[in-house]
């Protein structure tokens, strides 16, 4: 077995790196983001954000991205997550058929 598996299978904290236990998230995302040299404001909610909203904006599935945030409602997913963005919005004005062509 290489190192790492081994630290991996001593270890028995839930979550861990490079065998050690992490005893708090949120200091160990601090001290990621500053060896990484972000030096700007984010908190790990951030990234949840961050990402239903591109799922959102890509096409996936209102019902699907709402289970998986966890929303017992999917209002409660477009009120809290879906950003207008541009390129959003002239697609779905692209979606319109121009008056010439129906006359």
């Amino acid at each position: 077995m290489t190192e790492d598996i081994e630290n991996k299978i001593q270890c028995r904290e839930i979550i861990h790196f490079k065998g050690l236990a992490i005893k708090s998230i949120k200091t160990s995302f601090a001290g990621a983001k500053r060896r990484a040299g972000i030096t700007r404001k984010l908190r790990m909610y951030d990234f949840r954000h961050a990402a239903i909203t591109m799922m959102l904006s890509s096409g996936a599935d209102l019902k699907s991205v709402s289970q998986i945030a966890g929303h017992s409602r999917t209002d409660t997913t477009t009120k809290i997550y879906q950003h207008t963005n541009t390129d959003l919005l002239r697609t779905q004005i692209d979606l319109i058929p121009d008056l010439e062509d129906e006359l």
